[in-house]
């Protein structure tokens, strides 16, 4: 039950995400990444990071502990692990290909999310 709401949190912002290009494809002007200075802590980027993170965790700690039947222990260790690693690769990416900007605070909104996930699923 509690990885079905993670789920559908995942995918509901997604969808908000989705629709929220569609209407920025119209514009034409052309937008430069933000200074590192001016990344915000409350915003929908940090929220996507937060609920991504979350879902991945659960994603995997469901594969390792009811799927391949590890420990509750061992499932959560993977899942975390991955979590962090997936979330330090992404941002490495965005520093090494200049598409995205970096940002230490991304990586605080996934520990949060590795978090709650973490919450969710203890016992």
């Amino acid at each position: 039950m509690r990885l079905l709401f993670l789920m559908l949190v995942f995918f509901a912002c997604n969808l908000a995400h989705a629709q929220s290009q569609v209407a920025s494809e119209a514009d034409t002007s052309v937008t430069l990444p933000r200074p590192f200075a001016q990344d915000a802590w409350i915003s929908k980027d940090k929220a996507d990071h937060l609920v991504a993170s979350a879902f991945l965790t659960g994603a995997q700690y469901y594969l390792w502990h009811r799927e391949l039947e590890h420990s509750h222990e061992q499932s959560l260790s993977v899942a975390i692990g991955t979590t962090i690693a997936i979330g330090l690769g992404k941002e490495i990416y965005d520093h090494v290909s200049r598409k995205g900007t970096p940002s230490v605070k991304d990586m605080v909104a996934d520990v949060l999310g590795i978090g709650v996930a973490a919450l969710l699923l203890s016992r």
